[in-house]
């Protein structure tokens, strides 16, 4: 492997570090302020679509609205991670006949 090439995985891993970090913030943050999760997987499904609905809006108003622009793309996209993997901890819960509100 190139010199080169091993210096942009070295940056892509610092990057990539950076983001899971954010991303574990921010779950963290997320389960003490919204502790429950919902038992129905749809319902869940639908906060996924919500938050990711909410980052698509924020990237519009960023690129096309920049003088409105009220929430910031990378934190909506953190907090669509977070509410994705939410989901699959509670879908892993589900498979093994559990559910995290019982």
């Amino acid at each position: 492997m190139s010199k080169v090439k091993q210096i942009e995985l070295l940056s892509k891993k610092d990057e990539l570090a950076d983001i899971f970090a954010d991303i574990t913030n921010e779950l963290h943050h997320a389960e003490a302020k919204f502790p429950t999760w919902p038992n129905d997987p749809v319902y869940a499904a639908a906060n996924v679509a919500e938050e990711a609905g909410e980052l698509v809006k924020a990237v519009l108003d960023q690129y096309y609205f920049p003088m409105d622009a009220a929430n910031d793309a990378k934190t909506e996209a953190i907090q669509t991670a977070v509410t994705a993997i939410r989901f699959l901890i509670f879908m892993n819960h589900t498979a093994e006949g559990e559910t995290k509100n019982d």
